[in-house]
């Protein structure tokens, strides 16, 4: 079976496409010139996997459709950048993903976020949130980030000709190999200052190894028609750090810094991941599924999460 990833060059990809060929899926990545020319580590190691990369300048249904794949992939992710970057990544890129898999009966999924579900009126803060359907599961979208990965969410569950061949993804705060995002990166900083930074909050964490999991039930169909939280468990990301320090034998103070999002995260833009954690944060809605136990995930626990960080962050 022909898989197609499109911007599959970043985190989520270099977590996932090797355990898609691992099991047995040929994959193409279909990529700008200009991702490749950022992330060279990244394009070695899905080659070195075995994936075959398709460069253009331009994604569009032209190019989409020159790679005629079984399942077509939407990983693409903007964030921290201009409002029109998201749009062009979360719908526009998904319109031509949705044209190209009509011509050919093709299945579609969509990576989108937790953050997509907004806020839902009438639940207080903590509360749950139920996935499924997923108009149904989503509230009120606060900032650009979550407009638009919601709008990109209602490209692909409002197309009747996909007849529901059609997945939608959203994971937490991801974990796994190569923690290449700012927020990683910073508290990279903090942990060799033996600071463990806390919001006081458990935050939506996605074990890159339950996510492959996810993907790989969505590529065979067992999703379809659904939107699915793939969150492995809630937790303090001080709590993570204090125990990827400990594995290595080193003491990290937990330090709260929820006084700092909360006074910043309401003046950032729409379009950041400032933003988007202050409001993840602020609502402290649990992400649950009514799939994933069927599953048989979450596979993995905090600990699995902490020994990650311990070796991809203090090296």
């Amino acid at each position: 079976m022909k898989v197609a990833v499109i911007g599959g060059v970043g985190y989520v990809g270099s977590n996932v496409i090797p355990e898609l060929i691992n099991n047995g899926y040929e994959v193409v990545v279909i990529a700008r010139s200009s991702s490749l020319a950022r992330r060279p580590k990244i394009v070695r190691l899905l080659e070195d996997s075995g994936a075959k990369i398709v460069v253009d300048d331009k994604i569009d249904s032209r190019l989409l459709l020159s790679v005629e794949a079984d399942v077509y992939i939407n990983m693409a992710g903007a964030i921290d950048r201009p409002s029109r970057a998201l749009w062009e990544a979360h719908v526009k890129l998904t319109e031509y993903i949705v044209e190209a898999a009509i011509h050919y009966g093709s299945r579609v999924v969509y990576t989108s976020a937790v953050a997509a579900v907004g806020r839902l009126p009438g639940i207080p803060r903590g509360g749950e949130a139920v996935d499924g359907d997923p108009r149904s599961t989503r509230g009120i979208p606060e900032s650009v980030y979550e407009e638009t990965k919601a709008r990109g969410e209602d490209v692909v569950a409002l197309t009747r000709e996909l007849r529901s061949k059609w997945c939608i993804v959203r994971p937490g705060l991801v974990v796994g190999r190569n923690l290449s995002h700012i927020e990683w990166k910073l508290t990279s900083i903090a942990m060799k200052s033996r600071i463990a930074p806390s919001l006081n909050w458990e935050a939506p964490i996605t074990h890159a190894r339950d996510l492959v999991e996810t993907y790989l039930a969505c590529i065979e169909g067992s999703l379809d028609g659904a939107a699915v939280h793939a969150v492995s468990y809630h937790v303090d990301i001080g709590d993570l750090v204090r125990l990827a320090c400990k594995m290595k034998g080193l003491t990290c103070r937990k330090v709260p810094i929820k006084y700092l999002i909360k006074i910043a995260g309401p003046l950032a833009p729409g379009t950041s991941r400032a933003k988007m954690t202050y409001l993840l944060y602020k609502r402290g809605y649990k992400y649950t599924s009514l799939y994933t136990g069927k599953l048989g995930l979450p596979m993995t626990t905090p600990e699995d999460a902490a020994s990650i960080i311990a070796s991809e962050l203090l090296r």
